[in-house]
């Protein structure tokens, strides 16, 4: 890949983060503000994490690179669980900052609440996942899930989700193989991720 496309994948990286921001911002008149409430809150889990390769000189898949990566961060969003919601997270772990914008749809109502949720997500990288990922300093992809809630009193919820993200930017620039008799390969993000948190909120 020649140098150039650098500050190309920086562009649509951006480009991704603009729209996604926009196509949020665009659907909160429709998600239940008027019914819905403002909750905050944190989380915490598990990243499982992994590098999906495919080569492009025989066609094979594989997967590389997994690693596991406890996680914590900030959730919060307008949340009414009788109609469509929206919510934003902030997750940290030790080697990125993942930012997931998600759409909740309620399937059960009740004490017990389940819940699907999807996506986009964008990640900014640290040292660690820079060297993994060939110098990469950002990640974009889809995430998607399901989750559970329970209320513990009128301003206090607690949840628990899995969620799959599945990254869409080519992290494995080919001038990384360029030895004879070396395979090319294109590598994207697989994210698997476990966690709870709390919210509080208005009543």
């Amino acid at each position: 890949m020649p140098e150039t496309s650098a500050p190309h994948l920086r562009s649509f990286s951006m480009k991704f983060i603009i729209i996604s921001l926009l196509l949020f911002l665009a659907l909160l008149p429709s998600c239940g503000l008027a019914q819905g409430r403002f909750m905050y809150g944190f989380n915490a889990g598990i990243n499982f994490w992994n590098l999906y390769r495919h080569d492009l000189t025989d066609g094979s898949y594989s997967s590389s690179n997994r690693i596991v990566y406890p996680i914590g961060g900030i959730e919060f969003g307008y949340f009414d669980w009788n109609h469509f919601s929206y919510s934003g997270q902030i997750i940290f772990d030790q080697s990125s900052v993942e930012i997931p914008l998600l759409f909740n749809v309620p399937i059960t109502h009740g004490e017990w609440k389940v819940y699907a949720f999807a996506g986009p997500t964008v990640s900014l990288l640290t040292a660690e996942y820079r060297d993994l990922l060939y110098d990469n300093e950002s990640n974009y992809g889809i995430c998607g899930g399901i989750g559970i809630s329970h209320p513990l009193s009128r301003t206090t919820d607690l949840f628990c989700q899995a969620s799959y993200a599945y990254g869409l930017k080519n992290v494995i620039p080919q001038y990384a193989f360029v030895f004879p008799g070396e395979h090319l390969y294109k590598g994207y993000t697989r994210i698997l991720r476990i966690y709870f948190g709390i919210l509080f909120g208005g009543e």
